[in-house]
């Protein structure tokens, strides 16, 4: 209770700082210098990446690197994406590279890079598209796809967010505690977050849901539950204290959304669901947490609803798991030879086409995805009082029949 009340002080202080450093004015040349610290991500014909303090759009080529050392000059303008606010912007400015900074993570983006080309050359489109977004968190998606993906509420499946951490990490633990003890679980769990974030290149969005995720369900298998909201806490407010503007990260909420979800949620769903086989009641009571607490979030920003979100996920998160193992065996394989990679290929090729059938086949249902009118933040935050009294009243009932 002593860290977090000093975390919190600590927090109110970094934010204080925030507020009163001044910004840089609107239409103002600047010039700024720094290192590529993420490997930018594509948008249509434009590049987006951060720089110090500054949200970069430029065009797609020439193509930037993590370890790119640059020299940026431009004007400062309004924020260029929804997922950046508070973060200003420079489009298009004159960029000058310096040179390349290359340490341990270059070489993991060199690598990554190898197997994003090897995919697709032993997958067609979109199937190729699915394994680097499922195995290594590249955002290839063919703008169709992604569409259906969003209509059906699996597009964090594909790409790399901290619901999608939240949820492999909740799936990996329904598999493995169906055979293991639970230190074992856990220890096993926390391997696969931290393979996945190293596979992504430990991109931002990834390593801040493997920090919260890591913790919460180390604390959740070791049957120290109480403990997971501490840990979340902790993390979640480590975080800010690191970079308050996080705060109004789209991903960073997600992450800690989902997390929370699942720890505080799932055994209120498991009830409900208590008359399912165990691996599908542990896989609906995951997804129906992670939903509901993320949901009023997309929703708040993108003024869309997705209410086939737990049917679509549970049809495709289940062969997640098998997708990731298989494709990254095959892509492993096509490194030592081609021809072997396109022959393993053929057996994750064929859960991905059963990814792909559901998902374009559900886009097409009518009632997939719901567009909303704007939703303000204050009855955001009264479905989470009402959803979070529910699920307390539930417990508290089901504790006093104990």
């Amino acid at each position: 209770l002593l860290i977090l009340i000093a975390a919190i002080g600590i927090l109110i202080f970094r934010f204080w700082q925030v507020l009163t450093t001044p910004q840089p004015q609107v239409g103002k040349e600047i010039k700024i210098t720094g290192k590529v610290l993420q490997e930018p991500v594509i948008y249509g014909q434009s590049q987006y990446f951060n720089l110090d303090e500054f949200r970069i759009r430029t065009k797609i080529f020439p193509k930037y690197h993590f370890g790119d050392r640059l020299e940026v000059v431009g004007n400062p303008s309004e924020n260029l994406l929804i997922d950046y606010p508070k973060r200003t912007s420079l489009a298009y400015p004159e960029i000058k590279k310096l040179g390349q900074e290359k340490d341990l993570l270059s070489h993991v983006f060199s690598l990554r890079q190898i197997l994003i080309d090897k995919s697709a050359q032993i997958w067609p489109q979109p199937e190729s598209a699915l394994f680097t977004g499922v195995i290594l968190g590249e955002d290839s998606i063919l703008p169709n796809f992604r569409e259906n993906l969003i209509k059906t509420g699996t597009v964090h499946i594909v790409v790399v967010s901290g619901q999608n951490v939240s949820m492999l990490a909740g799936f990996t633990t329904t598999i493995l505690a169906t055979f293991l003890k639970r230190r074992t679980t856990a220890l096993l769990v926390i391997l696969v977050i931290f393979f996945y974030t190293l596979l992504t290149g430990f991109q931002p969005p990834t390593v801040r849901a493997a920090i919260m995720g890591g913790l919460t369900f180390l604390a959740k298998l070791t049957g120290r539950e109480n403990w997971g909201f501490w840990a979340l806490a902790i993390a979640a407010l480590s975080m800010l204290i690191f970079d308050p503007k996080l705060l109004f990260d789209i991903s960073f909420q997600l992450s800690f959304a989902a997390t929370f979800g699942i720890l505080f949620g799932q055994s209120f769903f498991e009830t409900i669901f208590t008359n399912f086989p165990k691996i599908i009641k542990e896989t609906l009571s995951i997804t129906f947490a992670a939903w509901i607490f993320t949901a009023p979030i997309i929703a708040f920003y993108f003024s869309q609803f997705t209410p086939i979100t737990p049917v679509s996920n549970l049809l495709v998160v289940p062969v997640v798991p098998f997708l990731m193992i298989s494709g990254a065996i095959s892509v492993t394989l096509a490194l030592i030879n081609l021809f072997l990679g396109k022959i393993a290929a053929v057996i994750p090729f064929i859960g991905a086409t059963y990814f792909t059938f559901v998902i374009e086949n559900l886009s097409k249902l009518p009632f997939a995805n719901l567009t909303l009118p704007q939703i303000n933040i204050f009855l955001v935050a009264s479905f989470y009082t009402f959803v979070i009294l529910i699920i307390l009243w539930s417990k508290i009932r089901l504790l006093a029949e104990k």
